[in-house]
């Protein structure tokens, strides 16, 4: 997609925040996350997976994209580099909790005691 492409779906995804705007964004610039991952694969050794570092650089990638201000004068490729190196630092500190429980886990937390006594019980 040449630089005129781009701008143009920037400017249709600043007004609509369509999701179908924003799934062609993150294709995009998916190549982009590759490269970074790819640096930080050297960076980082035998410590972490290419793969591991590629999927968090799409969180990364997906968080720019939404928080990116087109009015400001700055390359998406320059800020979307921080944001994606960014989270992968973010997310192997263990500070970031994207994640879901488990369905087994989730579900104990939510049975009220009285119940759980019931289950134990009849179990």
């Amino acid at each position: 997609m040449d630089e005129a492409a781009r701008n143009k779906l920037w400017k249709e995804y600043g007004e609509l925040k369509n999701a179908d705007l924003r799934e062609k964004l993150i294709l995009e610039y998916a190549p982009l996350v590759k490269l970074v991952a790819g640096r930080l694969s050297m960076y980082l050794g035998f410590n972490v997976e290419y793969d591991d570092l590629v999927g968090y650089g799409v969180f990364g990638l997906i968080d720019a994209i939404d928080k990116f201000d087109t009015m400001k004068d700055v390359k998406f490729e320059t800020y979307a580099s921080l944001r994606i190196r960014g989270s992968h630092f973010w997310i192997r500190s263990g500070r970031w909790t994207g994640f879901r429980e488990p369905f087994e886990i989730a579900r104990k937390k939510s049975i009220p005691p009285s119940r759980k006594l019931r289950l134990n019980t009849v179990m």
